[in-house]
């Protein structure tokens, strides 16, 4: 029986500590202990000796093989460890902080890239918080640049707009977003513009400057402050532009300048006419009682006008500051008794111009209001209607409720006259103080003494609860105003149409359900 050889392996643990891996490592101790025996008692068997030595090599194959894999496997997993990492800083960098790296991702590669990861996460919650605080800070800037009131722009070296706001999309009437990319001077055609843009570009502070626009509806006034914008080597960026629209300021400082005017026409007027009078009556004609009687009524004339004159001014003044200390009550009243009063105090001079009146508005009409003060602006409206119509002409007051859109109710009286009309340019200016919206439409020479007659008459028979409102003088400019305030008085509005050679209407909107204390 043939001796079987009996072949002992011995395996051990081999620990990768690059990766924490345990590897059984097997060899046959007995063969090699065999062959190292047979060599030191000098026995050489040439097959032992290949069979050795082709084991000795299959082994070294097979941990060399095992050692690519392994080192294959470990490229390959810290490779997609990097990509993540890597795509998730390059969604951080364009803002996507939805998601964070998890630590279960370093969690079969080095313990060095887990605190790369934690490291990244870290850094990714820093740049979040920055981000929100910078992005909340630039809705804050951009609602503060879009609700500003001065109109902003900001231009590039070539002078096209990159920035604006509504207050300049509304000045210029152009689309914000369509209005980017163009030149500001396709967009402001004006040549002093284009001059202070040049000259705030080569400045290196703020410029102040005035601008006059002209537009269809007339005039706008501007005032202008320009800076040019540079980086930091000093090379233009641009130009920001602050524009302030002055034109009601300067309406109201031409309205000023007028009042000032017409006052001291309308009050130098009857004064020059007093003091000629008086010193022609010094000078002699006292002594005559016919050129005497007559100055003196002259005289008192021009008196009872600056008077009148002067109550006026303080009415007005009073109206403007909204009545203040007058407790105006209001009651309802049929409107048809208001037009009828106003017109019977205008029936005489209605009479002496050959004028015809006329009334037409439903009995049922009744509204909240002032029945003296109403009364007054109606009787304005009538006088003018008399004076500027032709002889035999007609003028008719109207009084008539209509329902608006929204379903509320207003009342709604007109004067029309059939006279010389006033010019569409002179409307939007025809309610202010002293202004004469035609000179076709002036007063005719003569006649101040019945008119100013039938102010003071007016004033005996208007408002007498505290007497702040009277009839305009002849000619000064004052009776729209005051019609203006006293319809504003009673929460309402007034309008004109007219065409020239045609007449004039004017119109007189109260609202229906008008309550005293609302003034």
């Amino acid at each position: 029986m043939k001796k079987q050889n009996l072949m002992w392996y011995v395996s051990f643990p081999g620990v990768l500590s690059v990766t924490g891996v345990v590897i059984f490592l097997a060899w046959r101790p007995a063969a090699v202990l065999k062959g190292i025996l047979q060599h030191q008692k000098g026995v050489s068997d040439p097959t032992f000796l290949v069979y050795f030595r082709v084991e000795i090599f299959a082994v070294c194959f097979v941990f060399l093989g095992l050692c690519v894999l392994l080192a294959y496997w470990v490229s390959l997993t810290m490779r997609r460890t990097f990509e993540a990492i890597r795509n998730r800083v390059e969604g951080f960098a364009e803002g996507d902080f939805s998601s964070r790296l998890s630590e279960d991702t370093a969690c079969m590669v080095p313990v060095e890239l887990e605190d790369l990861v934690r490291t990244v996460n870290s850094v990714a919650d820093g740049l979040e918080r920055r981000f929100q605080t910078i992005v909340c800070q630039g809705k804050e800037l951009e609602l503060v640049f879009r609700n500003m009131q001065e109109a902003v722009l900001l231009l590039d070296p070539d002078d096209r707009i990159l920035r604006l706001n509504s207050a300049a999309s509304d000045l210029f009437k152009m689309d914000m977003d369509k209005a980017c990319g163009q030149s500001i001077h396709g967009v402001v055609r004006n040549l002093d513009f284009r001059r202070h843009i040049r000259k705030a570009r080569d400045a290196r502070e703020w410029i102040k400057e005035e601008l006059i626009l002209y537009e269809g509806s007339g005039q706008r006034y501007l005032q202008v402050h320009m800076v040019g914008l540079r980086n930091g080597q000093g090379d233009p960026e641009g130009t920001l532009i602050l524009m302030n629209d002055l034109t009601s300021l300067e309406r109201l400082e031409r309205a000023r300048r007028d009042f000032v005017d017409n006052v001291s026409h309308e009050i130098r007027t009857p004064v020059t006419s007093i003091k000629g009078y008086a010193e022609t009556l010094l000078d002699g004609a006292l002594e005559d009682p016919a050129y005497a009687r007559r100055f003196l009524e002259i005289i008192c004339r021009q008196a009872d006008r600056l008077g009148a004159l002067t109550r006026d001014l303080l009415a007005l003044a009073s109206m403007e500051q909204g009545f203040k200390g007058y407790d105006i009550p209001f009651t309802e009243e049929r409107i048809r008794d208001v037009l009828e009063s106003a017109m019977e105090i205008c029936a005489l001079k209605a009479r002496d111009r050959h004028v015809n009146l006329s009334v037409s508005c439903p009995e049922d009409i009744k509204a909240v209001i002032n029945f003296r003060l109403l009364e007054q602006a109606v009787t304005n409206l009538v006088t003018n209607a008399i004076r500027y119509s032709c002889e035999s002409g007609d003028v008719i007051i109207r009084g008539a409720l209509v329902t608006l859109p929204g379903g509320e109710k207003e009342v709604v009286i007109s004067v029309q006259d059939f006279g010389v009309g006033i010019g569409a340019e002179h409307l939007p200016r025809l309610f202010e103080r002293f202004y004469r919206g035609d000179r076709a439409r002036i007063r005719e020479p003569g006649r101040a003494t019945r008119v100013s007659g039938s102010v003071s008459h007016g004033a005996k028979i208007g408002f007498q609860l505290k007497r702040c409102a009277h009839f305009a003088s002849e000619g000064a400019g004052l009776g729209l105003a005051i019609v203006k305030h006293i319809v504003q008085a009673h929460g309402g509005r007034v309008d004109v149409s007219s065409k020239i050679g045609k007449g004039a209407t004017f119109f007189i909107y109260l609202p229906l359900d008008r309550r005293s204390g609302d003034h």
